[in-house]
């Protein structure tokens, strides 16, 4: 059964907890990695229990604590791995917090019966489960709670403990969670369930929504007071392109559209069925909107909104409304607009707008001189790389203000740290979207930036961006992979939090894809030894992503030596343990690493020869492969590893390698067989030893 607790936790880790970028799925990551972190230091205490035979299977109690924990493990790897964008954020929250509660309990009660025999190791082991910090939201959207939210007027502080964490920071967002949390509900009263909760979590989003409606809606352009009916209910902000749904209600046509395109047939505001898609120009509106324009000398222009429609943010805290004039001579940012019309002069407009927030692409501008009397704030062409705004698609200009926002100082850190943030979500999504950052010149400025700041967070954002940029075409490998880039990468891999650090040893792997060239470079920058440093003393993610860095690095011999003089063997034979789970990749290093003769002697000091023979005997496929072709390199040069290898047992698996195993294996297993067998190779006195062998 323990050994059943241990596979199952192995399982989760590797079906739940991947470093998949391109999914995007940051909620279900962090509750998959804080079920990991409690899982670790519980398997790491089995596995020691199992071997030193500690583990009393004819205890009921114990046996039956560890059923549970299997099945809730089990429970917990469905709700993850069933999370899709059309589910609700709340009710998912509510399901996985739930599961981790009752794993936690179980993993404790399993350990208060383990602590008989093995006291000071169960101690260790709960006091690191104990200190792990788990989110918590579901405490925070319970119905007492909720009730005095409303009862007390709610700070910015208390709506962003609920939303941020499940990325609902638009109006856009939370009305999508109100439509599917309705349609939950349809779907568990026809199940005959209760559906009490989801009530709630309704009652709950709706008041969040009216709450964010009232805080960013727009209300006046320079004082000037905005009729409700010209702003869209999506974007809260005056529409450019008005649209009518079947319901009647009118919406900016590019945000109906992509909630549409997302699959929801109900009005956003009205919750009404659809009867069809059909979206006709509402021109009654767009002639209040050029009215109200033409009366208070104002411009229309395409506003430019951040990756979409889903993606245009507000921040509650950075919110300020414009019903009080706005000094001349103060610092704003605004919308970077897209100009519609035929050309453009030497001297571009932006239409003022109510939200500070660093997902919108936003340029700074702060002098009374740059102020037009029709209450447009001017800048120039050349603030973004002398590029004119016609020629420049939506996602162009987007990034090239966020460029301008990383290249701005920053004393207080958020606007970095905000625009990093933007810049990583662009670079996650879509591989076009890298492409376009790549051209606009975003690189060199995240570099400068990795050099300049001292933000643990922007730090982690930049090097996730370059991480997301370095999955795409060469070119981008190689503007990323500059001596410069490469010794920053270096140092956050030391220095920075774990999500830095993994994410910049799996840039370095994909940088090592390129050529041979490359690989040389990454090792002369110091990335050698600090991804050592990763094997011994780091997170089992980050130990994953440096193993998967040491493979490529590794085929160059300059770096095997690397390897071998910071400490790297010791580290790769501590990571061949099934508990650990990079058997495979441990051993492919080390394959490479015995083509050379410092490896080979390191390997064999470190007693590396009978984890290989043990891994010929029962490892995959690949890892005999691997562990045949290691031994290979030993024995071919060393006689005491031949010596070594037959008095460790390696015969046999060897004969049944040469027999059974993939044309490669049996490749490798038939010359050490043979290069054991041949007098006058230095080994005929071990010919002597096993000749009289049964296996022959």
């Amino acid at each position: 059964m323990a050994k059943l607790v241990i596979t199952n936790i192995s399982m989760f880790e590797k079906s739940c907890c991947k470093n998949t970028v391109d999914d995007g799925y940051d909620l279900v990551r962090t509750y998959a990695r804080d079920i990991e972190e409690m899982m670790v230091p519980f398997k790491t205490l089995l596995t020691q229990a199992f071997r030193l035979d500690k583990i009393d299977l004819e205890n009921e109690l114990l046996v039956k604590k560890f059923d549970e924990l299997s099945k809730f493990l089990d429970e917990a790897t469905v709700v993850l791995q069933s999370w899709n964008q059309m589910k609700s954020k709340f009710y998912f929250v509510l399901q996985i917090e739930s599961v981790i509660a009752r794993i936690r309990k179980s993993v404790l009660k399993s350990c208060d019966v383990l602590s008989i025999q093995l006291k000071h190791q169960v101690q260790e082991c709960v006091c690191k489960i104990k200190s792990t910090v788990f989110m918590n939201i579901s405490e925070k959207i319970q119905p007492r709670n909720f009730d005095k939210i409303k009862k007390e007027h709610p700070s910015p502080d208390i709506l962003i403990e609920i939303t941020s964490p499940l990325n609902l920071s638009t109006a856009f967002e939370l009305l999508m969670e109100m439509v599917i949390l309705k349609n939950l509900k349809l779907e568990v009263k026809h199940g005959g369930e209760t559906h009490e909760n989801i009530d709630h979590m309704i009652k709950l989003v709706t008041y969040i929504h009216n709450c964010f409606v009232e805080k960013h809606k727009v209300r006046t352009i320079n004082n000037i007071k905005i009729s409700p009916e010209l702003c869209c209910p999506l974007s809260l902000h005056l529409m450019s392109d008005p649209v009518i749904l079947a319901s009647g209600q009118t919406y900016e046509r590019c945000f109906i559209k992509e909630w549409l395109d997302r699959g929801f047939r109900v009005c956003p505001k009205t919750q009404e069925t659809l009867v069809h898609n059909n979206l006709i120009p509402n021109y009654t509106v767009k002639d209040m909107i050029d009215n109200f324009c033409v009366k208070y000398n104002l411009k229309i222009t395409q506003e430019v909104y951040n990756g979409g429609i889903g993606r245009f943010r507000q921040s509650w805290k950075s919110f300020h409304r414009t019903d009080q004039h706005i000094s001349q001579t103060e610092w704003m940012k605004i919308s970077a607009l897209t100009e519609t019309e035929s050309s453009c002069t030497s001297t571009s407009y932006c239409r003022f707008s109510t939200s500070t927030s660093f997902q919108e692409s936003i340029i700074s501008v702060g002098s009374d001189e740059d102020t037009s009397q029709s209450g447009y704030i001017k800048y120039s062409p050349k603030s973004i790389h002398s590029r004119q705004l016609p020629s420049l698609s939506s996602v162009e200009t987007k990034i090239y203000s966020i460029i301008e926002d990383m290249k701005t100082p920053d004393d207080g850190i958020k606007l970095h740290r905000d625009a990093t943030d933007a810049l990583r979500n662009i670079t996650q999504k879509d591989p076009n979207e890298r492409i376009v950052v790549f051209k606009c010149g975003a690189i060199d400025t995240l570099v400068d930036l990795l050099g300049s700041t001292s933000d643990s967070k922007t730090q982690e954002n930049i090097v996730t961006c370059l991480h997301n940029l370095s999955l795409s075409d060469k070119d981008n490998k190689m503007k990323i992979g500059t001596t410069t880039c490469l010794n920053l990468l270096v140092h956050v891999l030391r220095t920075g939090n774990s999500v830095t650090k993994e994410n910049s040893a799996a840039t370095l792997n994909n940088l090592a894809a390129i050529d041979n060239k490359n690989k040389k470079n990454i090792g002369k920058s110091g990335a050698i030894e600090a991804l050592t440093e990763l094997l011994g003393h780091g997170t089992p993610r980050e130990k994953k992503d440096a193993t998967d860095a040491l493979i490529r690095l590794s085929y160059i011999h300059e770096n095997s030596k690397r390897i071998v003089e910071a400490g790297g063997v010791r580290y790769l034979i501590e990571l061949i343990d099934p508990v650990i789970g990079l058997i495979e990749k441990a051993v492919t290093v080390l394959a490479n690493i015995a083509t050379t003769d410092v490896g080979r002697s390191s390997i064999a000091r470190e007693g590396g020869i009978p984890v290989l023979v043990n891994i010929i005997e029962l490892g995959t496929s690949r890892g005999k492969e691997n562990a045949a072709s290691a031994l290979l390199q030993l024995c071919t040069y060393h006689l005491s590893s031949c010596r070594e290898a037959i008095q460790e047992g390696v015969i046999p698996p060897l004969v049944a390698l040469s027999r059974n195993g993939s044309s490669r294996a049996k490749e490798k297993a038939n010359a050490i067989l043979h290069h054991l067998h041949i007098p006058g190779n230095g080994n005929s006195q071990i010919t002597g030893e096993y000749e009289q062998s049964s296996f022959f």
